[in-house]
């Protein structure tokens, strides 16, 4: 029957209230229409009852079924003024359980059931969706699919997206996607926003149709249009990743902020995630907890995680640990503590620059009593050299000794130094040399150099030269410098191994070219004399160099010797009294006699017999004989210092005693002009 056509909805109310006396069910209908969406009146859901109760008593089968709607969603809840396919949608996804009475439920479907026999396709779809899901009349698959094939062979869009749902779950029918797809599309045709999304995951997944994110993008922009949170949400998912679609991460937020309208719990997770990354947005860290707690009260669990972190780490909210628990503790699956997680955040406050960094020892300490290996490892750091907690060695030991004991190489390592140099723990070679060779058992090379360097000291473990070059070499082969040395010198000397001067310059120049001071001058020297290599200056006085720019003594003075008389370099003398300074500096005795040499005799510096005689001192300390001879030669005739045959004398004893024949004689003659009282200090000064 044809609606009548007024000039306004109060008017063509107040004409169906008039049709309505004279017993038109059509009329009785259309006023629950108007009701239910407050067209002509105010909405009015318990109204909108009476009228279609009315009519559906009477047989008409749309007022049947909108009274199933309405009771189905509690009748005393407003109908949305939608169309009549968005409230059925409503109907199907928006209801929680123990929002609608068990009675009005049952009462629903016997509604739906009279308009469904009265070929009523809507009537037909919703009680074949609540036969399917088992609501309110008990669960009965086959007699679902039946109304549900009867509702789709009227073109029923919804329907038709049930039977693909059907078909795609193997419910009431074998299992085939292609016919899901088939049945998605036909309802996608209609612009069923729920089929195209459907279509869209279909594409997605490659179930029933050619796996393509391209043509899933299509569905979802499609479903995204008409105002589907989920598919809004998947077309974000896609922006945001670049799947099948450009990426665009400004278009992502806005997908997910049209589905986060709609209270979607993941798109708000996700759109915190941007907030919090910065990524197609500024960052905004509040804005970020914000969305997240949102999310985690709708019951998404990544949310829940993401706002704890927020909460641990005080980004965009205050600092709580407590409330941080608490989501962590609410995640499903979880029993007691997720240590990994827990470790994680102790990691990210430790690299805080604020007070952050302050609690990440607590963090570490639960993820550590739950058997977090690298939190036990953090904690026995952290005790150990005194970082945001008062320096410990013996809780240090104590979480070393747990992360040890579980393989972890660096602590077995920590626990074989604090053994060694009594750090928590009393002085134990042994117990030193135990954790060592655990650590250098799983490949630790520090361990394994430090297990040669026990065995060759006879620490710990009887002395072992053999093994001492076993364990270097293990060392060395994995590219530790300090071993490759101790194995070349070892080779050099024929100590523990047969002597191979070509295999001890093949590890001296491993160590060399890793920076290796000391291995650098020894390679420089092979150079130098031609062994276990081609003899070179030039590539000699190269290695020296590298050593002498470290500050190796050793190795500034031979650079030193090689300017002095230009060997492998041009002849430069005052470049060599500049690297003997350097060597003298530190007190090596062979450069400050050179050194001294060259001051006496102006060679390569001015002549300063003062300066000369401050060198030839330095040589005196470390027992060079000749400048014992020297400088009691310039004490006696009063040269860059005061006369003084006291001094000349004490000097030519000195090196007399060593063998001095030079000596000797100039004590002789010093003596000559000394008085009795002079020679007596003198000889007391040569006794003390």
């Amino acid at each position: 029957m044809a609606a009548t056509k007024t000039e306004n909805p109060k008017a063509r109310y107040n004409a169906l209230r008039k049709r309505v006396k004279q017993g038109d069910v059509w009329a009785m209908y259309r006023l629950g229409l108007m009701c239910a969406n407050g067209e002509g009146v105010a909405r009015d859901a318990a109204q909108a009852e009476r009228w279609y109760r009315l009519a559906a008593q009477k047989g008409c089968a749309p007022a049947q079924n909108n009274l199933g709607v309405l009771l189905a969603n509690g009748s005393a809840k407003t109908v949305a003024s939608a169309s009549w396919l968005d409230r059925l949608k409503r109907f199907f996804g928006a209801a929680k359980p123990g929002q609608v009475s068990a009675s009005d439920v049952v009462e629903a479907i016997h509604w739906y059931r009279q308009a469904a026999e009265r070929g009523d396709a809507h009537g037909q779809c919703n009680l074949g969706w609540c036969l399917l899901n088992g609501r309110g009349a008990g669960r009965n698959i086959d007699e679902a699919i039946k109304w549900l094939r009867l509702a789709a062979a009227q073109g029923h869009a919804l329907a038709q997206n049930n039977l693909g749902v059907a078909y795609l779950r193997g419910l009431g029918v074998s299992r085939d996607d292609a016919a899901a797809a088939a049945w998605f599309q036909k309802a996608g045709d209609q612009a069923e926003p729920l089929a195209r999304y459907n279509l869209g995951l279909l594409h997605l997944e490659g179930l029933g149709v050619k796996q393509d994110a391209a043509e899933a993008a299509k569905h979802f922009a499609v479903a995204a249009q008409q105002g589907h949170a989920d598919a809004q949400y998947c077309l974000g998912l896609q922006h945001a990743e670049g799947i099948g679609v450009e990426k665009n991460e400004v278009e992502a937020v806005r997908l997910y902020r049209d589905a986060a309208a709609q209270r979607h719990p993941q798109a708000l997770n996700n759109l915190g995630t941007l907030y919090a990354t910065g990524r197609g947005m500024d960052p905004d860290h509040e804005e970020a907890a914000r969305l997240y707690r949102q999310a985690a009260e709708l019951g998404a669990v990544e949310a829940r995680e993401n706002l704890g972190w927020k909460l641990a780490l005080g980004e965009g909210v205050k600092r709580d640990q407590a409330g941080a628990l608490e989501l962590f503790g609410s995640l499903p699956g979880e029993s007691g503590i997720d240590a990994g997680l827990f470790f994680e955040i102790g990691r990210r406050l430790e690299s805080d620059k604020g007070n952050g960094a302050k609690e990440a020892p607590v963090w570490y300490e639960m993820a550590a009593q739950a058997g977090h290996v690298e939190a036990q490892f953090r904690l026995g750091e952290m005790n150990r050299l005194g970082e945001q907690v008062p320096h410990s060695g013996e809780e240090a030991v104590y979480w070393h000794l747990k992360s040890g004991e579980q393989g972890h190489l660096e602590s077995q390592l920590v626990l074989g130094k604090m053994y060694a140099t009594g750090d928590g723990v009393l002085p134990d070679a042994m117990e030193a040399v135990r954790w060592y060779e655990k650590a250098a058992a799983g490949g630790d090379m520090e361990s394994q150099y430090l297990c040669g360097t026990m065995a060759e000291a006879g620490e710990g473990m009887a002395r072992n030269l053999e093994r001492a070059a076993r364990e270097y070499r293990r060392a060395a082969e994995q590219g530790h410098a300090e071993a490759q040395f101790h194995l070349g010198y070892l080779l050099d000397q024929g100590t523990g191994v047969r002597r191979d001067e070509e295999e001890a310059f093949k590890w001296y120049s491993k160590a060399a070219q890793a920076g290796h001071g000391k291995a650098q001058c020894n390679v420089g020297a092979m150079w130098m004399q031609g062994r276990g290599t081609a003899k070179d200056e030039s590539v000699a006085a190269e290695w020296y160099e590298k050593a002498a720019g470290q500050g190796l003594a050793n190795a500034q003075y031979n650079l030193g010797a090689l300017y002095h008389r230009g060997g492998g370099v041009r002849q430069d003398k005052a470049e060599a009294a500049h690297w003997y300074r350097r060597a003298a500096e530190q007190g090596h005795g062979a450069a400050a006699f050179t050194l001294a040499t060259m001051c006496e005799h102006g060679e390569g510096v001015p002549q300063d017999y003062t300066e000369a005689v401050r060198w030839y001192r330095v040589a005196v300390e470390h027992g060079d004989r000749e400048a014992q001879v020297i400088l009691a030669d310039l004490y006696t005739r009063g040269v860059g210092v005061t006369e003084d045959y006291v001094q000349a004398y004490l000097f030519y004893s000195l090196a007399a005693a060593r063998g001095s024949e030079l000596a000797v004689y100039g004590k002789k003659l010093v003596s000559q002009l000394m008085t009795p009282q002079q020679i007596a200090e003198a000889q007391q000064l040569s006794r003390a």
